[in-house]
């Protein structure tokens, strides 16, 4: 107990470099901490994505596009109506409005490319009865008014993706023309890809009024469990064979994901380990240079009959004490600074990870299709985690302080301790 009572005591003996060591350590322990948490949330949510993503049947015209119009037959809902293991079935309407683009190129001149973008609107009809969600299963963010639910079937209110709406100047209870259909502006909605923000959203009867066609450009079926899932494709392409594409989401938008999440819990882990060895790195540092200048103060210890345990453990005690409190340094910055440096990681790691920059302006002719970025908001789930320190990440963290505190200290006390005491009195 008195080597150990020795041991904090000298941490006090220069108090600026204990500080500086105590501050390196905890930041260095705090983005282990954080690194680790997120690498920790990641799995489990990737394992909660790959169960959501197999249950989910897309199912698709072979032969579609998606300037395409609806080709789905509605005969479809009465299978899989029938069908007991499903658990929800979205239906999809989509085209594309160009008339404005018309407009523009009869001013003449060359038009403005962001006054092209401007006069894109794509129209959404969507099974109000569902979840809404943008281009590419992006989430939707309601910006101002409300959001449709089932009273809003067969009715002219739609939401308006900002986009749209401030080159129009159309605001919350507006109405707009489309295809000499009055409608309703009862919301405007944003998303992270330019076709939702460019989007008419409504009811899938809507759309298929104001695109004139019967059927559905997409349906996404949702099954109970995924184990269920091969007897419901089955079923499925036994009755429409090669006429419609049958995927699980796992299958269309799998492998993209997979690559996001591995990136960035490759990354998580790299931090961490990184954030490890600087504090050991630093520890041990710090207890080589205390050691050389105490190199004296071991040779009268060991002249006065000092056994090289109790030296040991004065030194370890130091060490460990420093440790200790930069762990206290640790858990104080991880929950201020926690979900930042969280966000941080995440989103170097999915910018390193995508493939194409999203929300930059598209340069295009006018006639040519806009196809949707192949991104899929399913990552929404990873790049939006809750940050929580729960007791098993404290208690590793805990076990690795102590852990740094004893490696930190351990190989330069026994380098002094094979010297003997008349050296180590001589010792400069």
């Amino acid at each position: 107990m008195e080597s150990v009572i020795r041991g904090a005591r000298n941490v006090k003996r220069k108090p600026v470099r204990s500080i500086g060591v105590i501050i390196i350590i905890g930041f260095s322990l705090a983005i282990f901490l954080t690194s680790s948490i997120v690498a920790s949330s990641i799995e489990a949510q990737a394992a909660a994505l790959e169960d959501s993503l197999g249950r989910k049947v897309i199912i698709t015209s072979s032969d579609a596009s998606f300037d395409s119009s609806a080709s789905i037959d509605e005969d479809i809902l009465s299978l899989t109506n029938n069908i007991s293991a499903i658990e929800s079935v979205q239906t999809f309407v989509t085209d594309i409005d160009r008339s404005g683009i018309n407009d523009l190129l009869a001013q003449g001149g060359p038009p403005n490319p962001e006054a092209l973008r401007a006069a894109v609107r794509f129209i959404s009809g969507q099974n109000l009865s569902s979840e809404l969600e943008g281009f590419v299963s992006e989430e939707l963010v309601l910006v101002n008014g409300r959001m449709l639910n089932d009273s809003d079937a067969g009715l002219n209110n739609v939401l308006l993706g900002v986009d749209s709406a401030l080159a129009n100047g159309i605001l919350v209870g507006d109405s707009i023309q489309l295809n000499g259909i009055s409608l309703n502006v009862v919301g405007l909605v944003s998303g992270d890809v330019f076709q939702t923000n460019a989007t008419i959203l409504m009811s899938v009867e809507m759309a298929q009024i104001i695109t004139e066609t019967s059927g559905f450009d997409k349906v996404v079926v949702t099954i109970e469990s995924i184990e269920l899932v091969d007897d419901v494709m089955n079923i499925l392409q036994s009755e429409y064979g090669d006429e419609l594409t049958i995927q699980t989401a796992s299958e269309q938008e799998g492998d993209d994901i997979a690559q996001s999440i591995d990136t960035i819990g490759g990354n998580a882990d790299l931090g961490a380990m990184a954030a490890l060895f600087a504090s050991m790195l630093v520890v041990g540092f710090i207890m080589v240079i205390i050691t050389k200048e105490r190199v004296n103060e071991i040779g009268v210890l060991k002249a006065i009959g000092l056994p090289n345990t109790k030296i040991v453990t004065q030194f370890l005690s130091e060490s460990i004490f420093m440790a200790s409190l930069g762990f206290l340094v640790c858990i104080v910055i991880t929950l201020v600074a926690g979900p930042m440096m969280q966000t941080m990681l995440i989103e170097s790691s999915s910018d390193n990870s995508s493939s194409s920059e999203q929300g930059s302006s598209p340069q295009f002719s006018p006639g040519q299709i806009l196809n949707p970025t192949p991104e899929s908001s399913s990552m929404d789930s990873i790049t939006s985690l809750e940050f929580s320190v729960d007791a098993k990440s404290i208690a590793t963290s805990l076990g690795l302080t102590i852990l740094i505190g004893v490696i930190g200290a351990l190989y330069p006390i026994m380098g002094a301790l094979k010297m003997q005491p008349a050296q180590a009195l001589r010792y400069e």
